[in-house]
């Protein structure tokens, strides 16, 4: 696949298969691509713009660009699902960031600073550490 600058890729869109431990979610972020989820297998509790909501197998949960968002696989299982995002180059950045996170973890400011690179801001902390 193709990489434009800024390390985004030459393509329109990002498709990708998400599996997300019991219990477990990616912090609060706002980002300027749009995404969107569609539920395989589990269920999720999302966040959108400051409003909880329930999601199961089967919805489909849209996420404007900058709008700010998190979710949280509530299932005792892993739970699966597609995620969408547009324009393309989401699979450059989680490349990187598994890199760093491997071979440096502790190094928080570096792991913003490669979302900073992407359009995303980490605005807080995943669901389950709010609770």
């Amino acid at each position: 696949m193709g990489q434009a600058r800024g390390g985004r890729s030459a393509c329109s869109i990002t498709v990708m298969e998400n599996v997300s431990p019991p219990h477990h979610g990616p912090p609060l972020h706002a980002h300027s691509f749009e995404e969107w989820f569609y539920i395989l297998e589990g269920s999720f509790l999302f966040e959108l713009g400051g409003k909880p909501f329930s999601v199961a197998v089967g919805d489909f949960v849209h996420a404007p660009s900058n709008q700010p968002h998190v979710f949280q696989n509530t299932s005792d299982k892993d739970a699966r699902m597609l995620v969408i995002a547009k324009p393309g180059g989401l699979e450059n950045y989680f490349a990187e960031l598994a890199e760093r996170a491997t071979n440096d973890p502790a190094n928080v400011a570096a792991l913003s600073e490669i979302g900073a690179r992407y359009g995303i801001t980490l605005l807080g902390p995943p669901i389950a550490a709010r609770r």
